[in-house]
């Protein structure tokens, strides 16, 4: 086999001795560089090949383009929302399980020990304290002395 491109190679590039091909929808798309751009139109004027391939591809894409977009299967939502449901419920109950776990781990790890407030040194407190004989003239003034008068 020689290294020279078939006369019909459709891949190759223009100013090889090859057509567009694939390279004629990124002309259409406006995809190309600047030059392969020119290059491409330089090409299309002389290849009567590459003109008539590139005129079909555009009536494709016009007839694609008027197509309906396709409809999913039957069941195929009813299907995709059941779907989302059960994960929702899996994800609220692994939730839920993860801080039922997480309240039981600290309250079984936290140290039991009994408060006993020391009640023998308060009332030793308390029976040494001497209280006043007038508890009224002890307690702090509740507000500001004002006058009445102009």
């Amino acid at each position: 086999m020689s290294g020279a491109p078939p006369a019909d190679d459709r891949t190759a590039g223009p100013g090889a001795e090859g057509h567009l091909g694939d390279r004629l929808s990124s002309l259409l798309d406006g995809e190309l560089p600047p030059a392969e751009m020119a290059a491409a139109q330089r090409h299309l004027e002389d290849c009567e090949t590459c003109a008539d391939e590139l005129d079909e591809v555009e009536r494709t894409r016009q007839l694609l383009r008027g197509l309906d977009p396709p409809r999913p299967p039957e069941g195929f939502v009813p299907r995709l929302l059941r779907r989302h449901r059960m994960l929702t419920l899996l994800v609220a109950a692994a939730s839920v399980i993860a801080a039922v776990s997480a309240a039981l781990v600290f309250m079984l790890s936290s140290p039991r020990e009994d408060v006993t407030p020391p009640v023998n040194r308060f009332e030793r407190i308390h029976a040494t304290s001497t209280p006043s004989p007038d508890p009224i003239t002890e307690m702090a003034p509740a507000g500001v002395p004002t006058s009445m008068g102009r």
